[in-house]
């Protein structure tokens, strides 16, 4: 799976990456490094969540929850690890939105001309990809990407503004 991606991206210079999944966590920095570190200094990704990992039994995935924290907290952490990561040169820079649109499904996309862009639906969560029965699909159909750019665009237009 990592390699599918990585192949995907290793030619691409300056990259800008978008992530739309509502339960990002940070763990999901574990994939990034993996599927994108090897030729991601020049990359940029924006990742558009809820941090709605919070909820349930989630929590006990994240280390840093041994006991109960607010959102705030999280999301604090979460930043706080982006930072550590573009500090350390292993990619350019990492943006995090916090939209409170609605969201539910995930997409991972390059959108840079319109002969150049790759787009993929996850069938999963980036920290459950795998760990049951989920996929990665590659879509080529136009409309649909045109579709999921619309979707990204309001989920920015709907951003809290203190991230």
């Amino acid at each position: 799976m990592f390699d599918l991606l990585r192949d995907e991206f290793r030619t691409e210079k300056n990259a800008e990456i978008f992530i739309i999944d509502p339960y990002f966590t940070s763990d999901d920095f574990n994939f990034l490094i993996n599927a994108f570190g090897q030729y991601g200094e020049s990359y940029t990704f924006h990742i558009i969540t809820k941090y709605e990992f919070i909820k349930g039994k989630a929590k006990a995935k994240l280390p840093f929850m041994k006991t109960k924290v607010d959102k705030q907290t999280v999301i604090n952490e979460t930043l706080k690890i982006s930072k550590n990561i573009t500090r350390g040169g292993i990619f350019k820079e990492i943006n995090l939105y916090h939209s409170t649109f609605r969201m539910h499904d995930r997409y991972l996309f390059m959108n840079k001309e319109k002969n150049n862009n790759k787009f993929f639906v996850l069938g999963a969560s980036l920290n459950q990809l795998f760990e049951n029965y989920s996929y990665i699909i590659r879509t080529t159909d136009n409309h649909f990407k045109n579709i999921i750019l619309s979707y990204t665009k309001k989920l920015l237009e709907n951003v809290k503004k203190n991230h």
